[in-house]
């Protein structure tokens, strides 16, 4: 009977920690309008494969006409993230609608889109609904001095280098080879915060159908108004990449003979989309008086006028490790309705951050909030109640030095009504 008891227990631990291991591990789904994007995309997938195995996760691949897939069962999400690749997504089955696509999106899930010029009208609508509009059908970049020398004359296969702000996300060098692409054009909103442009067209890239010639002085969209590719942060920290070219991410492009950095900015993209750059984490976030000890019992200690130091720790992941943060940028807010105190937090180097602040001469319920929500990089959100209360009757001061005149102007009044009474007392005539 013991020995059937132990077996019962240890099989219940068992189901439940294989449960949680397969619930964090990652699953992705890949669609395909097109099945030789298997051949002609393989070190992609492949890339993609090994990035999901580091943890524990898989790569799901099928065709868009397969019936038998879909994002959820029973209301249930199976997958973690979607990955779009090919133009024509118009006849999928209906479980991969646009709302239903969005809605995956909104409920926290990250999604890729690589398309191309032909890109359908669900791809458009998906793509426009994350902020991102793409070109008309049948433009593609064009660039008569970033082009690529080939053989033949080909302007829309351009080269175009990653930015400095994108490099420090995606971790690809800004010295490496440039990128090649050939595909469709993307416009952005410029006061869009949660956009972050990853890859920009050239100076002298204009978009237009290369099938129809253009008069000379027709007006173009063009140079660094045009995004190749573009990322979305969302408010709920789900990730959503859209990006132009679908070759750019091909067997063909990473073993061209031009020296390039399709891979390395391919992985980035993966690394990501899969919250594996570019994610952050904020912990012991504490609040005391200077040169207190306490931190959560000097809560309700707080009085008007009192110094009040923050510190918190923020780490980035990196590499496959929680590194510290280097952000010079990371605020602290103390608020009442708006905010009364905004303060930039210094750090060490070693992921901490500090800061301190006088109170207002307001008291009442106040809110120490951390809303640090940088392009490209996770949303950190804090929020905590701060009630600060008045001087009780015994912490006033005894005696106010701006009041000294009024304090003078008394005892003059009594020491001469005093004097006074005196002499019309003992006054004699």
């Amino acid at each position: 009977m013991m020995s059937f008891n132990f077996f019962y227990k240890y099989m219940i631990f068992f189901l439940a920690f294989t449960q949680t291991v397969l619930t964090n591990a990652a699953k992705v789904l890949v669609l395909l309008d097109d099945n030789s994007l298997r051949a002609t995309h393989s070190i992609f997938l492949e890339d993609l494969s090994k990035l999901c195995k580091m943890d524990g996760g898989s790569v799901h691949v099928f065709h868009t006409s397969d019936k038998d897939v879909g994002l959820s069962y029973f209301g249930e999400y199976r997958y973690d993230m979607l990955i779009l690749m090919g133009s024509d997504f118009d006849y999928m089955n209906e479980n991969f609608e646009v709302s239903s696509i969005m809605d995956f999106v909104d409920d926290g899930h990250d999604l890729i889109i690589a398309t191309d010029a032909s890109a359908s009208e669900t791809v458009r609508e998906i793509a426009s609904e994350c902020g991102v509009d793409l070109d008309e059908a049948g433009s593609q970049v064009l660039d008569h001095l970033s082009s690529v020398v080939t053989k033949q004359a080909d302007e829309t296969l351009i080269t175009s280098h990653i930015s400095k702000s994108s490099s420090d996300i995606l971790g690809v060098s800004v010295k490496k080879a440039p990128i090649l692409f050939r595909g469709t054009a993307q416009i952005v909103d410029v006061y869009n915060d949660l956009l972050v442009r990853f890859l920009d067209a050239p100076d002298s890239a204009y978009s237009s159908d290369p099938k129809v010639e253009v008069p000379s002085l027709a007006p173009l969209v063009g140079g660094r108004t045009l995004s190749l590719v573009t990322a979305l942060q969302a408010r709920n920290n789900a990730r959503v990449v859209v990006c132009g070219s679908l070759e750019m991410m091909g067997n063909l492009f990473f073993h061209a003979p031009q020296p390039n950095s399709n891979r390395e900015l391919s992985q980035g993209l993966l690394q990501w989309a899969m919250h594996m750059r570019g994610e952050l984490r904020l912990s012991s976030v504490q609040h005391r008086l200077k040169d207190s000890t306490l931190d959560a019992v000097a809560s309700s200690q707080y009085t008007v006028g009192n110094v009040i130091q923050v510190s918190m720790e923020i780490m980035q992941f990196s590499k496959g490790k929680w590194v510290p943060y280097l952000g010079n940028d990371v605020q602290v807010e103390f608020t009442m309705l708006n905010p009364m105190i905004r303060k930039t937090l210094s750090h060490d180097d070693k992921g901490n951050f500090f800061t301190e602040f006088a109170v207002p001469d307001v008291y009442g319920v106040f809110k120490l909030v951390v809303n640090y929500d940088k392009p490209g990089f996770s949303r950190l959100l804090f929020s905590q109640k701060i009630p600060v209360r008045p001087f009780k009757h015994n912490e006033k001061e005894r005696f106010i030095i701006a009041a000294y005149p009024f304090y003078s102007s008394s005892f003059s009044m009594m020491i001469g009504a005093c004097i006074f009474g005196i002499v019309f007392l003992y006054r004699k005539d």
